[in-house]
């Protein structure tokens, strides 16, 4: 009897099946790697890229020793020298009075707005800042000022009795100027000044701090009327006084163009300034300080002068880019990564406090691409008194997709 085992049979179905199926395992290997390694591929989805890139300005900080004070360069970020207590804030509380009743009563450029006619309320307020020895303009019964000439008096000679007058009439009482004056305040996220009984600032409950003025300063600078108001030297034909001078002596000097001198004994001198300091590019900036609790007010104009004077030291013209600087790094899927570079340096003017933004954006790439210049831009914004740049950026080397990556990752 024959015990051999009966040859098997191969269907024929089944090796085709593994042969078909082997075939198209080569073909997917054979696509997948002509596709890929061609230059005409699809953009690559999974790149992306880190931004490394930091800069310092060479100069130094200078503030004037044992004074709280501020400083804010055309809107970047506020500095500040001290400890910022909330302290007396004297007659630049008069800002405030200006910006929240010409939110109530806005008056444009070139305009002066309705007609007030004093009454015997209004003298009364006069003869009481006159009592406590307050800053003041005359004033009579029945006399006609339109809200623009209000605004002069108040804020060039400082007068207490017209602050009062202006916010009463616009908002019917003190309290319910101070109501809304407070709450103006917290609008614009100024949260460390209160304005306390009066509209002046005479009052030591009305408080706040250097930094919080340098805001307030920067939303006057902001009001066309005001900041014109506040660069006036003198203002003329102002009925009952005839002329009347700005108690900011500094105007004019070192490019200051306001704001707003403050003193009483309780505040001592205080003093929020703006200057436009002209740049070795030819171009300006707005300069806002801000200056509390010096020993008077000329202490205050003093200190502030010399505080704007040493700000605009700390400018200069300097590279802050350089040509093949890395600038980031192009990750890729598979591990590893590629440096991206800059191809041109940059020179500008920059501020020693400047805040440099950068931001680096790339367009889709191909593997194996074969022009590494022009991927991309890097902008930068190295302080907000100059446009942004936009300086293209190159790979430091073309990108090979690994033969495993592509095998697979079919298509990604």
């Amino acid at each position: 009897m024959n015990n051999e085992p009966k040859p098997r049979k191969v269907h024929k179905k089944h090796l085709f099946l593994k042969v078909f199926a082997v075939l198209i395992v080569v073909i997917y290997i054979v696509v997948n790697i002509s596709i890929n390694l061609s230059y005409a591929i699809q953009p690559t989805k999974n790149l992306s890229h880190s931004l490394n890139l930091s800069f310092k300005p060479k100069n130094q900080p200078t503030w004037i020793n044992n004074i709280e004070s501020a400083m804010a360069i055309n809107g970047q970020q506020i500095l500040t020298y001290g400890q910022q207590k909330e302290l007396p804030t004297a007659s630049t509380a008069k800002l405030v009075t200006a910006l929240v009743v010409l939110k109530a009563k806005p008056i444009s450029a070139g305009h002066t707005g309705p007609i007030i006619t004093m009454t015997p309320a209004d003298v009364a307020i006069y003869n009481n800042y006159v009592k406590k020895n307050g800053s003041v303009l005359p004033i009579v019964n029945g006399e006609n000022l339109n809200e623009y000439q209000i605004l002069e008096g108040m804020l060039l000679p400082s007068a207490d009795n017209l602050a009062d007058v202006l916010a009463i009439w616009a908002y019917g009482s003190l309290p319910n100027y101070t109501n809304a004056a407070n709450q103006y305040l917290k609008q614009h996220h100024i949260n460390h000044t209160h304005i306390g009984t009066d509209a002046s600032g005479y009052s030591s409950s009305t408080v706040s701090t250097a930094k919080d003025l340098v805001k307030i300063g920067e939303l006057v600078m902001k009001n066309p009327v005001l900041a014109q108001i506040v660069n006036q030297k003198q203002a003329y034909d102002i009925p009952v006084v005839g002329t009347i001078n700005n108690l900011n002596y500094l105007l004019g000097a070192d490019g200051i163009n306001g704001i707003k001198t403050g003193s009483t004994n309780q505040a001592g001198g205080v003093f929020v300034g703006s200057a436009n300091y002209q740049l070795p590019n030819n171009r300006s900036v707005p300069l806002i300080t801000a200056i509390m609790g010096t020993p008077d007010l000329n202490d205050a104009l003093i200190d502030s002068s010399i505080l704007i004077q040493n700000d605009e030291k700390d400018f200069t013209n300097q590279q802050i880019i350089q040509s093949n600087q890395a600038v980031g790094n192009l990750n890729l899927p598979w591990g590893g990564s590629d440096q991206i570079l800059t191809t041109k340096s940059i020179n500008e003017v920059t501020w020693y406090y400047s805040n440099t933004q950068y931001r680096l954006k790339i367009k889709p790439l191909r593997v194996n691409q074969k022009h590494l210049t022009n991927i991309g831009q890097l902008t930068m914004t190295a302080n907000s008194m100059n446009p942004s740049i936009n300086i293209p950026v190159k790979l430091a080397q073309q990108i090979h997709e690994p033969l495993w990556w592509t095998i697979f990752h079919f298509n990604t």
